[in-house]
């Protein structure tokens, strides 16, 4: 196996550097660790030279993955989890809304028409609803 050290300063999103690595050499790119302002890649010996270091041409392509890397962008499997991540945020936030208004709708019910109670009914039941429907495509999405 061969180690190559980058000097690398900019920000890194590491999960996706290392599919972009994958993409470039396949199954001889072992993987890689960072530490402040170095990156060491683990490569196949196949790779390297008769010194035991990365050949010209390997080291170029590698140099260009990463120059070309851009850390905002996301994985599929980290945009899955921040889509997730989102769904439960909203959902937690629509919850205690709901929960709110129910709580101040029954602290005035005694002062509510029959036509508000009907009303407030119908917006918490769909409310509801919504809020099940929501939870159905988060439990589908994560595979749960």
């Amino acid at each position: 196996m061969i180690q190559h050290i980058f000097d690398w300063t900019q920000p890194v999103n590491l999960s996706l550097l290392h599919l972009e690595m994958l993409d470039v050499f396949g199954e001889q790119f072992f993987g890689f660790n960072a530490s402040e302002g170095q990156i060491t890649g683990y490569f196949d010996d196949a790779l390297g030279d008769d010194d035991g270091e990365l050949m010209a041409d390997v080291l170029a392509a590698a140099q260009a993955v990463l120059e070309a890397h851009d850390h905002t962008k996301r994985t599929p499997d980290q945009e899955a989890a921040e889509s997730e991540q989102e769904a439960i945020t909203t959902l937690k936030a629509t919850a205690h809304e709901t929960a709110t208004s129910l709580e101040v709708a029954l602290e005035n019910w005694q002062t509510l028409t029959a036509d508000d109670k009907d009303d407030l009914l119908e917006q918490l039941a769909q409310t509801q609803a919504q809020m099940l429907l929501a939870l159905a495509r988060l439990l589908r999405q994560s595979g749960g």
